[in-house]
């Protein structure tokens, strides 16, 4: 067994007696046999997985079908999950707010230069994997191990955050890299900040608006929310890119109603009677894309959002490639 983290199974004294000790430390809840969809993650101060509800069973949280997993470095419960076929855990407990201690409100502690370091390194690999440059993934998180003590599994686990955060922001994410998204509130929005402000942009913030989301979302016991009968407005000075007009009229015209990517016919006609279909830049121009037909499909409004907003959005762009022939890669 690995000495960084303990599985403790039909051992509730044990188990109980690692919580008592380890206050700070991480607990995975879930099966036995594990299993990748049901692996929760817990704060050891968690009462969901410390007290017992008044009817449970003798030995309830080790016993009978359940195991439990305690670390104090959340990276190394994922290191465990990776052995049983899972790469993120299936729920953050949002009941004793672990994302916040397992990425920097509390606990754990990322300083600014980390996530500064992290955000370039993905972004010079993201440059790279564009230009066909030959990188190493390990070779970058090696370095920053270097640079600031922590593990390569930890950098490697952030690099996947920083692509959850691109995914919020609709934008690319790095091959080899998929969303996790075990990262709080705090340390996304730093990151979505990072990225902002080191490939130049003004894309407005969304990163905190879909972290509200999600913990409503997850909350249960969510009442029905009153909202704002008057919302308020807030002022930003955005850049836009100038688009071509004729471009999207040749893309469209190309696509004669039906959706490049599904094969779909337009979903409805637009006010103007033509079938309504959404241009796509396949590389963005927030990320140095070109505004022309070689690079812009038309697509319907749902798989334009899976491109922007969705995990298998790689692997559509690539099929869109094999359909497409104007395509060219930028």
């Amino acid at each position: 067994m690995d000495d960084k983290y303990k599985v403790f199974e039909d051992d509730e004294a044990g188990y109980h007696a690692w919580l008592a000790h380890n206050p700070n430390g991480f607990v995975l809840n879930t099966d036995r046999p594990p299993r990748a969809e049901y692996m929760p993650l817990h704060t050891a101060r968690c009462s969901t997985i410390k007290i017992p509800a008044t009817h449970a069973r003798p030995d309830p949280f080790t016993s009978r079908g359940y195991m439990k997993v305690c670390a104090n470095d959340p990276n190394d419960l994922l290191a465990w999950m990776q052995t049983k076929g899972a790469n993120e855990f299936s729920k953050l407990c949002s009941k004793c707010r672990v994302a916040e201690f397992m990425t920097g409100s509390a606990g754990d502690s990322w300083t600014n230069d980390e996530l500064r370091s992290s955000v370039e390194a993905y972004l010079e690999m993201q440059r790279k994997e564009r230009n066909n440059e030959p990188f190493t993934k390990k070779q970058y998180y090696k370095k920053l191990t270097q640079d600031y003590g922590r593990t390569v599994k930890a950098f490697e686990y952030r690099m996947q955050n920083i692509s959850y955060v691109l995914s919020l922001m609709g934008r690319d994410w790095l091959t080899g890299l998929r969303p996790a998204r075990n990262v709080g509130k705090r340390v996304a929005c730093l990151i979505e900040a990072l990225v902002l402000e080191l490939s130049n942009s003004q894309q407005a913030p969304v990163v905190k608006f879909e972290f509200q989301v999600r913990e409503n979302l997850e909350n249960k016991k969510q009442a029905k929310p009153a909202g704002n009968s008057n919302p308020g407005t807030i002022i930003r000075q955005v850049a836009q890119f100038e688009r071509d007009p004729a471009v999207k009229a040749w893309v469209l015209k190309k696509a004669a109603g039906v959706c490049e990517c599904c094969s779909s016919n337009a979903p409805f006609e637009s006010t103007d009677g033509q079938p309504f279909l959404e241009v796509h830049h396949i590389r963005k121009l927030a990320e140095g894309g070109s505004d022309t037909v070689s690079n812009t499909v038309a697509l319907c409004p749902n798989c334009h959002r899976a491109l922007h907003y969705g995990m298998r959005a790689k692997e559509l762009i690539e099929s869109i490639f094999i359909k497409v022939n104007r395509l060219i890669r930028e």
